[in-house]
């Protein structure tokens, strides 16, 4: 009778529950996983920032700088001709547009008249 129902209800509960725990042990898990993956990584960098303290001599970027410096001219130019061609296209579509009115104009002027009826 009321036993049996009040033992159906604490398994329900109790297995709810394990599910809930079970869901977070493995987000634990996970989570100790990834903080060990991330503590190797912070020791490979500091590893690699040893390297960099220890060499005698100073990292030539001056290389790079240049690069750079050429990618950033070149997009700039790009940029210009973009716009260039931006403005050429918009004008040749304004052309267009007006021939095309210019067009619709002259045909409707040469359609004969209606006859009366």
């Amino acid at each position: 009778g009321d036993s049996a129902v009040v033992l159906e209800e604490a398994d329900l509960t109790l297995l709810s529950l394990s599910s809930a725990i079970a869901a977070m042990d493995a987000q634990t898990i996970a989570t100790r996983n990834s903080q060990t993956t991330l503590s190797n990584a912070i020791e490979q960098l500091a590893e690699f920032l040893r390297v960099i303290n220890d060499h005698d001599e100073p990292f030539d970027i001056s290389t790079a700088v240049r690069k750079l410096n050429d990618s950033q001219r070149r997009t700039s130019q790009l940029s210009s001709r973009l716009s260039s061609l931006t403005d050429r296209l918009g004008a040749l579509q304004r052309q267009i547009a007006r021939e095309t009115h210019q067009h619709k104009i002259l045909i409707k002027s040469q359609l004969p008249e209606k006859p009366e009826q």
